[in-house]
């Protein structure tokens, strides 16, 4: 019978893997299009002032949205199963407190835009009005950032998956022409249509399933002050970790240039965005599912373990075929300016391998409700990773930011393994072990191969003949542990 739970567990994280990485591989190949545009509209510089823009964004949503994104999916998950008066209840004041936060970010960025204008840019820039008129971007993302904890806990995973395709889809059509007739003078009027256009799907997939109903009376709110108290962590961290990225960007750009910025927003989106498909139905899937288990035990690690190993599995070959692809893609994808962030992007490719070990592990004070605790391991993440990253770039230059990520990543994975075995008693399974040192050493064999980097007939045979045996095996590992493959066949032939 355990073994039987263990396939059918093994087996529900690569169906909602499978659902969300192909639905997020076809809004990639969107966004590619999209990028590639950009970057030839736009150049090195331009794409500099789309990431600076969309950092500062991303910290005033950080700063304002209460938690809610995060918080909003455990207070509606402990209702789901239950009464749908209950559940609908739940759901209105996660809205109506998620269109308070709505308008909190509208104010503080239109207030704020000065501050804004001169940390981001300091005196090289004079963007107070853009800055401004970004400000009902901020309140769009909000609304649309609790819209998705809604589909999230209620399970509503198809319906999240394509409205994700559809923002990019609408991402894509809003930006090109845009960008082709106004260049510069278009990029925040790209930004206020793209998070208007994101509300906008999400809300027609979340209003079908839940009608949107709000109630801004104060007894009404004041059931919602425990979600804002359990979010205040989340609001921190996600402070924490918006501003580290806003800080490393604007210390780039003061430190070099926005060419440089340009550059680096690059490779972090080849390696770390792109590469990050496998996490999307974590975020999804695993952490409700996570957060129904109560007790810390068997169960829990068990739980943990099978989403580290798969995750560890599927990522290993996608990041050995980035690495060896990357001094085509760079290129392809973008252009030819931007081929001075290769080995910037191969090293960041690699760290992915140590994130896909300790982010299904950071998910267990989120599941527990347990803010603090997730705080301070979020706090040790953000430090580290901004520490490394501004060490590598002085000392080596864009190249550095590569090494300085998967220094902080390494740490951050030891760190989170102590931890979670100090608060949770959690333990690494063997088996996770074995992976991991697996598809470590074909991740970094493609990295020294790649090193080697010559546009040959022989390079390229190399270069594939490891994928294929990288590939290969792990199939065998997926047959052989988790007889994964076997159930799929036997209902392929039902």
């Amino acid at each position: 019978m355990e073994k039987e739970e263990k396939n059918d567990s093994y087996a529900h994280i690569l169906k909602y893997t499978g659902i969300f990485g192909g639905v997020q591989g076809l809004s990639i190949l969107i966004g590619l299009v999209r990028n590639k545009f950009a970057a030839l509209l736009l150049g090195t510089t331009g794409m500099g002032l789309v990431a600076l823009f969309n950092s500062t964004i991303n910290m005033v949503v950080s700063a304002a949205n209460f938690g809610i994104p995060t918080s909003g999916v455990h207070e509606i998950s402990e209702q789901y199963g239950n009464s749908n008066t209950q559940l609908a209840s739940t759901i209105r004041l996660i809205r109506s407190w998620s269109l308070i936060a709505a308008l909190l970010g509208l104010v503080i960025c239109g207030i704020f835009s000065p501050l804004l204008d001169s940390l981001t840019f300091f005196d090289r820039g004079h963007h107070i009005l853009h800055f401004v008129l970004l400000a009902p971007a901020v309140a769009c993302l909000i609304v649309a950032g609790g819209e998705m904890a809604v589909l999230k806990a209620t399970r509503q995973l198809r319906a999240l998956a394509f409205s994700s395709m559809c923002v990019v889809v609408a991402s894509l059509l809003i930006s090109v022409p845009i960008f082709y007739f106004w260049q510069y003078q278009g990029i925040v009027v790209v930004l206020v249509l793209q998070s208007l256009a994101q509300m906008l799907l999400v809300l027609r997939y979340s209003s079908r399933y839940y009608p949107y109903r709000v109630s801004l009376s104060l007894e009404f709110l004041g059931r919602g002050v425990r979600v804002v108290k359990l979010g205040l962590a989340f609001v921190i961290a996600g402070i924490l970790s918006s501003g580290a990225e806003f800080l490393i960007r604007t210390y780039i750009n003061r430190n070099g240039d926005l060419s440089d910025v340009g550059l680096f927003n690059a490779g972090w989106t080849l390696a770390i965005v792109y590469a990050g498909v496998v996490f999307s139905a974590m975020e999804a899937d695993y952490y409700p599912r996570l957060s129904s288990i109560k007790e810390m035990g068997k169960e829990q690690n068990d739980c943990v373990n099978r989403q580290l190993e798969i995750n560890v599995l599927l990522m290993g070959p996608i990041l050995t075929v980035m690495i060896l692809a990357l001094p085509v893609l760079i290129p392809l994808l973008y252009d030819q300016r931007f081929i001075s962030v290769l080995g910037m992007a191969q090293l960041a490719a690699v760290s992915m391998l140590f994130r896909s070990v300790y982010i299904p592990i950071e998910y267990l004070p989120l599941s527990k409700g347990q803010s603090r605790k997730f705080l301070y391991q979020e706090t040790v993440c953000v430090v580290l990773l901004m520490v490394f990253e501004i060490m590598g770039y002085q000392m080596l230059g864009l190249t550095g930011l590569g090494v300085g990520i998967i220094v902080a990543y390494l740490i951050e994975t030891l760190f989170v393994l102590i931890y979670s075995r100090c608060l949770y008693h959690y333990v690494l399974s063997k088996k996770g072990v074995g992976f991991i040192a697996i598809q470590l050493f074909f991740v970094t064999g493609g990295l020294v191969c790649a090193h080697k980097w010559q546009p040959s007939i022989l390079f390229w045979v190399v270069a594939l003949a490891w994928i294929s045996l990288d590939i290969i095996v792990t199939l065998i590992l997926l047959k052989t542990h988790t007889e994964v493959l076997d159930m799929l066949w036997r209902r392929f032939r039902k």
